[in-house]
């Protein structure tokens, strides 16, 4: 059995303590042992307290190391050895109808704190409660002996302002069990917005929703579905589905959202223009591929022609320059051939002056 000290100081790091114990009926019962109701009513208030605390003043690199000390001196206050404890919610989670008186008592005391420290005036409680739009018990349970997985809620014309926000919260006896939540609302104008979170290693389950501050708001719904028969059964209590003003600090935190648009309503003739803008698509496609099917035969054409004449022309190329080689070499092999003799001429010689002859003969 896991120990005590284990399992509640990672339930107080998960936000509520006093449930991380109710499936511990492994524990032998020691009657002895066992805190009396008003001890655990005392006891588990201040738990909550605690958690509420650790929830708004806690932080720094590591939170979770004074969320134990936290417990820990809680449960010293009281004077609870951590047997004890572990003890007393082993029993209680073998008597759930104890459990739910036990935390009705529990409910009325942070009731009564909340208006001693707040000075409310019963009105003023009573118009504070009227902003929990949950319907059902603030205790539930999830078994294999029901039917469903999980909770559903559907709210048609809340009273709901422009830009209120929607918490939906619970405490969960079991920090392994997953839980996948969604939040959402329709408004007048036909749109809708929704939040979904997956929860898991958490006892402190809450989601959050922020509303359009320029809308109103016709029907709020939701489901917080258990993933894992495994988990069952999964206890919960202090369910809540509470209205926040609008804070305008706060309106911009809410960016995981989704909206969605109006919902379309198709006629006859809107049919007909998709049937043929569809059929206009299908012929520019077709005749796509086929102006694509054309230029590419012709480029492979062109490829072709031009291997083809890149081939002859190489071959060419090839033939010359061999025949350029064959008659060099055929010129260097042959004989170089004799002079030729000079042709004779019988040139007539030229007549010898007279009268020269004569005059050399004087």
């Amino acid at each position: 059995m896991i120990s005590i000290r284990n399992r509640h100081i990672q339930a107080i790091a998960g936000g509520i303590l006093i449930l991380s114990g109710l499936l511990a009926s492994g524990c032998k019962e020691q009657k002895e042992k066992v805190l009396s109701e008003r001890e655990m009513v005392d006891l588990i208030v201040d738990l909550k307290l605690a958690e509420a605390y650790a929830n708004s003043q806690l932080s720094g690199p590591n939170p979770s190391e004074q969320r134990r000390e936290l417990a820990k001196s809680v449960l010293a206050e009281h004077n609870v050895t951590q047997e004890q404890l572990d003890t007393t919610l082993g029993w209680y989670g073998r008597n759930l109808d104890k459990y739910a008186e036990l935390y009705e008592k529990v409910d009325k005391r942070l009731l009564d704190k909340r208006k001693k420290l707040l000075k409310d005036s019963d009105s003023d409680l009573a118009e504070k409660e009227g902003d929990n739009f949950w319907l059902y018990g603030k205790n539930g349970i999830i078994s294999t002996l029901g039917n469903n997985d999980g909770w559903i809620i559907s709210l048609s014309d809340p009273d709901l302002g422009r830009g209120d926000r929607l918490e939906w919260t619970m405490h969960i006896n079991n920090t392994s069990a997953p839980l996948m939540g969604v939040l959402g609302v329709d408004y007048d104008d036909g749109t809708s917005e929704a939040v979904n979170t997956y929860f898991t290693n958490r006892q402190h389950i809450e989601l959050a929703l922020q509303t359009d501050t320029g809308k109103r708001v016709q029907r709020v719904y939701g489901t917080m579905r258990l993933k894992k028969q495994d988990n069952m059964p999964l206890f919960a209590d202090s369910i809540a589905l509470r209205r926040l003003p609008y804070d305008s600090l706060e309106y911009a935190r809410f960016r995981s959202q989704r909206k969605y648009g109006y919902p379309v309503r198709v006629t006859q003739e809107d049919r007909r223009r998709k049937a043929v803008a569809d059929s206009l698509r299908q012929d520019s496609i077709q005749k796509v591929r086929e102006l694509r099917a054309d230029s590419i035969r012709k480029v492979n054409e062109l490829q072709r022609d031009s291997i083809k004449r890149a081939n002859e022309l190489r071959r060419d190329s090839t033939l010359k320059s061999r025949a350029d080689k064959r008659g060099a070499g055929l010129k260097k092999a042959m004989p170089k051939e004799a002079a030729a003799p000079k042709p004779i001429t019988n040139k007539p010689r030229p007549a010898k002056n007279v009268q020269s002859t004569v005059k050399k003969t004087k």
